[in-house]
């Protein structure tokens, strides 16, 4: 039942409508009084009418002043809401650009990757492998000539890690083994492949650059490796000192083949460009979340919800009225009738019946 405002009713309570009276008894035989021809409209209806009306308004006024409160809040939040939005939908956009690239990429360049799936996981598995046994090799021969350990420790590792990044020469190597099978004629290219013309177009000017970096690699390891061999001849003699002098040689070109095995120009390329597209897509989902925005779209439902709940509660205030007016007609038959006359339209009554029919 709704609650009326600013209403009374007959009995002076505010805000309840006795319930739908059953003025319908039984009889042996139906009678019943059209409503008076003579009476347009009764006051009870005038004045119904403006209660329905008082009700709708005073539901409305309600609304808005419940509404105040997120509206406000909504609107405080705008310009800083907006911004985050628009951020929202540039990060969204790139995010979105940067898929489609990736896409065109990955159709492209696919088939040019010459890489195994594992071959980053390896590659540092044994670079890590590599980096202990130059560290022991090198730590072990400096404690045999009594160096301090601490000092001992920090030569080999640095001695080791000079060792290893020296094989990384051997990714420059690959760059230009396989820059040199991927080679094509620029008219040999596809359309999608125009675009990336500069990974087919062979190895380039640097190559008398690479050999050098390659020459210098191989006398930064024959040093280690001799250095080891001088220190283990001085402590342990010369077999021991071969030995391991020719284990520092093996680790230096194992580890050359490791930054050769894994090194794919391509491969790299297509790796960067998915970095890039996941820090997009977290970037744009970061800002979708802003609090701001939910807390602005969160203020306005509120209002929203707010004026559509007293719409509804007006329009149901509106319908107790007008079901407590029929009430006040049926407990009234004798001014009010039972209900209203049947009209007619072109000789017959709405019941379909002709003029002359009637029992």
């Amino acid at each position: 039942m709704p609650d009326f405002l600013n209403l009374k009713d007959h009995n002076g309570s505010n805000g309840t409508v006795p319930e739908m009276s059953e003025f319908i008894q039984q009889t042996d035989e139906a009678r019943a009084v059209a409503r008076p021809s003579n009476v347009e409209k009764f006051w009870a209806e005038f004045e119904t009418e403006a209660a329905e009306d008082e009700q709708k308004k005073l539901y409305e006024e309600k609304g808005e002043t419940e509404a105040k409160a997120p509206d406000k809040t909504a609107a405080e939040l705008e310009h800083e809401a907006d911004k985050a939005e628009k951020a929202s939908d540039r990060k969204d956009a790139l995010a979105a650009g940067e898929g489609d690239r990736h896409q065109q990429d990955l159709s492209a360049l696919r088939r040019y990757v010459r890489r195994r799936t594992d071959a980053k996981f390896m590659y540092w598995l044994r670079w890590a492998l590599f980096l202990l046994g130059d560290i022991a090799g090198i730590g072990g021969a400096s404690l045999l000539l009594g160096e301090l350990p601490l000092n001992a420790m920090m030569q080999a590792t640095s001695a080791a890690v000079s060792a290893v990044t020296l094989g990384g020469v051997g990714r420059e190597v690959r760059y230009l083994v396989a820059a040199k099978a991927r080679q094509k004629a620029p008219d040999d290219l596809s359309d999608t492949e125009r675009e990336y013309a500069f990974l087919f177009a062979g190895p380039n000017a640097i190559e008398g650059l690479v050999k050098i970096l390659a020459l210098l690699s191989v006398t930064g390891v024959m040093l280690i490796g001799g250095g080891i061999f001088a220190l283990r001849d001085a402590a342990e003699g010369q077999a021991v000192a071969l030995a391991f002098g020719s284990f520092a040689l093996a680790l230096g070109l194992a580890s050359f083949y490791n930054s050769y095995d894994v090194a794919c120009e391509v491969a790299e390329y297509l790796d960067t460009q998915t970095a890039r597209l996941k820090k997009l897509d977290k970037d744009a989902e970061k800002a979708r979340r802003n609090p701001v925005i939910a807390k602005r779209a969160g203020a306005i439902a509120e209002a929203k919800s707010v004026r559509a709940t007293n719409k509804a509660a007006g329009e149901a205030a509106a319908h107790g009225l007008r079901r407590r007016l029929y009430r006040v007609f049926n407990e009234s038959p004798g001014v009010a009738g039972n209900g209203l006359a049947t009209t007619r339209t072109n000789g017959h009554r709405k019941n379909g019946r002709r003029r002359g029919e009637d029992s």
